[in-house]
């Protein structure tokens, strides 16, 4: 007989599916031991267009392959019937029969799927759990609990099994849960070369535009196109202003969209796509209303929107997808909730400031913002990290040891890719094993670890891990003896002249600013890794001071201190690297007034305030004891506003308006409005 579609289909599924190998092994391991695990029940759980479907097919495989029985169930085509559920698994295994009665077809059903695990192993896999809605009660109450003990389920849906299957210590036993993520990237190229697409540059344009995530990745790619040509031009394609306007999209969105079809909840998704991550107070900031806490619990049930340690984010392909989707329908709302999120988050900095608390946090929100394409870039691929700083001192100095052995030993030529979404602009970056290993040859241990001690910090996994190598010196009198002789640092020290050099004389405690001597880490394509250097970074340009950094004369630190908004720092050059070429000094100066310029020159709309009349981000003006949003509350209670009509023109409740008008009073000693508003107009 000759093959069929069908076969040929399963074919190209089987040829084509890549990655996965944890999930894959673990079923498989499963399936063989399965008389020596006490759980029956593997829950497969993941977004719309992660996998979940492929994944299930290739269970099925291995099954067979295991001499297993398989049963494939797609609940999306059971209309909520126990009856068809029945029917499907009977019509599968290949003995329906004519029975009329639902009682007995559902013991037709499971004496059928008994009988055949008396024999050999069975696995049912459920499919599109999502939609099973009450016949989550028949198949938990009825079904399931019939089956013999020897039958695997199988259950993949966009959400983990909740409600009774968690809150029963039976079921909760019985069931392990598996989440799908996107693919890695050496899983895309693989995929791509099955392709045909042998370039390069075209499997890294791919990679960034999809972030592995499957449906995009199959999406991306036009029907026919298997070369190299044929996927730059669908690639070049996407490369447009509004990313909307690619079809497929379109079909991306719609199959996020079918979790949230009520209209509230879904203008309330595209305003979190403003922001990257978000929380109720924010969302109701931005928006101009309240949001209740029912649509709220609804939108953080979503299946792509993920929980973090300071609220809410969607999922990186999702949060892009929405937010140009947004942008494009609604450029006049987008633009005015942007604006709403960037005063938010400067709000929040400028007020950590006020009460000297470091506000590294929202910093770091806030230059999602920037205009610096390569800032977006870094902070595109940018996640919240476990990982945490520790002093170097007698007690782990041996590790410092191990980890610079280990990286010598383990070396290797890196290739870092980023991507900044709003603009389609790649970066790649390139460089040798040797010159990946540049900054760490330089650093002295001793010579850190005896200048002060925080200096030099080991970068620690959750796990406890040395993952990395931070040597940051504080600018303060004990180390610029230090500073003003090390070849790395003395060129630009030695050029400031000594009423420069007394400003920065400070004692110990607050430093007048820091010296990145050298950041290393275990591996530099890492992007978690990535991320811990630039929040560090982050750390200290916000605390206020001055940062300079001279690292190897390398294309990737270049477009990193510019994207970071460093100056080069003319005739400060040297080869301290030795490596034949100059490296050059970066300076920022975020000290006192100067940390508002650089936001300013970092987030252009942060200067648009005033010309447009409205309150902008600013320190040093008249009150200077006021954050900025008490400022904007002020201005509205010289007017003659009431509490209510300050929180509708600020779009803040009433309670946030009451609690700034008493700060305010306890600030000044004041009992009454009256005396509040003299204050301000300066009477």
């Amino acid at each position: 007989m000759s093959e069929t579609i069908g076969q040929r289909m399963a074919k190209l599924m089987n040829d084509h599916f890549v990655g996965r190998e944890f999930e894959l092994h673990y079923f498989r391991q499963f399936v063989e031991r399965m008389s020596e695990r006490p759980e029956r029940i593997l829950n497969i759980h993941g977004t719309a267009g992660i996998g979940k479907t492929y994944l299930l097919d290739q269970y099925g495989r291995i099954g067979r392959q295991l001499g297993v029985v398989t049963v494939y169930i797609d609940v999306r085509q059971l209309l909520g019937s126990g009856d068809s559920f029945c029917r499907m698994i009977l019509s599968d295994m290949g003995c329906a029969g004519e029975v009329d009665r639902e009682d007995d077809l559902l013991h037709s059903c499971v004496n059928a799927i008994n009988d055949s695990a008396s024999k050999q192993k069975i696995v049912l896999l459920i499919d599109g759990y999502e939609e099973i809605g009450s016949l989550d009660f028949w198949l938990r109450q009825r079904f399931l609990p019939l089956l013999d003990a020897r039958v695997l389920i199988v259950i993949a849906g966009r959400f983990p099994l909740e409600g009774p299957w968690r809150y029963s210590p039976a079921w909760k036993s019985l069931i392990v849960r598996l989440t799908l993520s996107e693919l890695a990237y050496e899983d895309v190229r693989a995929y791509l070369l099955e392709s045909g697409v042998q370039d390069e540059q075209a499997i890294d344009t791919i990679w960034l535009k999809t972030l592995g995530h499957p449906l995009s990745l199959s999406l991306l790619l036009p029907m026919g196109a298997v070369g190299a040509a044929e996927a730059v031009e669908a690639v070049e394609a996407v490369d447009i202003p509004c990313e909307i306007s690619w079809k497929p999209l379109d079909e991306r969105i719609h199959h996020w969209l079918a979790e949230a079809p009520d209209e509230d909840l879904r203008q309330l998704l595209y305003a979190s796509s403003v922001a990257r991550t978000f929380h109720q107070d924010l969302l109701r900031e931005i928006t101009g209303r309240e949001v209740s806490a029912i649509t709220f619990e609804k939108l953080i049930g979503l299946s792509f929107v993920m929980r973090q340690a300071s609220g809410w984010q969607l999922t990186e392909i999702v949060w892009e997808a929405l937010r140009n989707s947004f942008k494009v329908r609604m450029p006049d709302t987008f633009a005015s909730y942007r604006d709403r999120a960037i005063r938010h988050y400067a709000r929040l900095v400028e007020e950590g400031l006020s009460v000297h608390r470091i506000r590294d946090w929202e910093f770091a929100q806030l230059m999602r913002f920037s205009s610096s394409p390569i800032l977006r870039a870094h902070l595109r691929h940018s996640r919240e990290s476990s990982h945490y700083l520790e002093p170097v001192e007698a007690s782990n100095r041996h590790e410092v040891d191990a980890y610079i052995q280990l990286r010598q030993r383990n070396a290797k030529a890196l290739k870092i890719r980023c991507s900044d979404s709003e603009t389609s602009a790649i970066f790649r970056f390139g460089m040798t094993s040797e010159q990946s290993l540049q900054r760490l040859r330089i650093m002295n241990v001793e010579d850190l670890m005896g200048l002060d001690a925080e200096a030099l910090k080991l970068l620690r996994s959750h796990t406890g891990e040395v993952v990395g190598l931070f040597a940051i010196v504080p600018i303060q009198e004990k180390t610029l003896k230090f500073l003003t002789e090390d070849p790395l640092s003395r060129v630009y020290f030695q050029s400031l002249g000594h009423a420069r050099l007394q400003e920065l004389r400070v004692g110990e405690g607050i430093p007048s600013g820091w010296f990145v001597y050298g950041i290393d880490v275990l591996n530099l394509e890492d992007e978690q890794l990535r991320a811990d250097i630039v929040h560090t970074l982050f750390e200290k340009i916000v605390t206020g001071g001055l940062v300079i950094q001279s690292p190897p004369s390398l294309e990737y630190y270049h477009h990193a201190c510019e994207g970071l908004g460093f100056e080069k720092a003319n005739g400060c050059d040297h080869n301290a690297y030795g490596d034949n070429r100059l490296a050059s000094t970066f300076v920022l100066d975020t000290r006192s007034h100067k940390l508002t310029s650089y936001l300013r020159k970092m987030i252009p709309e942060l200067s648009t305030g005033e010309e447009e009349g409205q309150p902008s981000f600013r320190a040093g003006d008249e009150l200077p004891e006021l954050t900025p949003r008490e400022r904007e509350v002020a201005d509205q209670l010289i007017k003659g506003m009431t509490n209510a009509e300050i929180a509708a023109a600020l779009y803040i409740s009433e309670a946030s308006v009451k609690k700034h008008l008493n700060t305010m009073l306890s600030k000044y000693g004041f009992k009454n409005r009256t005396q509040l508003v003299r204050k301000i107009l300066g009477g």
